[in-house]
């Protein structure tokens, strides 16, 4: 069985979420970008979560960046990834 790249967990009222592909310093995909989305929406939905703790397995890196050229498409759509500014 192949293991996850990122999985969710739930400790009383603290949702879990790890990005678990320490091999590649948890470089994200496309697909690890629309789970972690997902993830967080079931937790937005959970009345009973009232923090989220996102983790990097692995111990050497949290997430490492990738080249968006090459991880999400080149024009906005559906599932390119939405960045906020704390500026904004």
């Amino acid at each position: 069985m192949q293991e996850q790249k990122i999985y969710g967990s739930r400790e009383g009222a603290v949702g879990h979420i790890v990005f678990n592909n320490p091999a590649k310093l948890n470089a994200v995909s496309l697909d690890m970008w629309d789970a972690f989305v997902g993830l967080l929406n079931d937790y937005e939905k959970d009345p009973e979560v009232r923090c989220v703790v996102v983790s990097g397995a692995g111990g050497k890196a949290f997430v490492r960046a990738t080249r968006a050229s090459t991880t999400f498409p080149s024009r906005p759509s559906p599932r390119s990834p939405v960045i906020a500014s704390a500026a904004a």
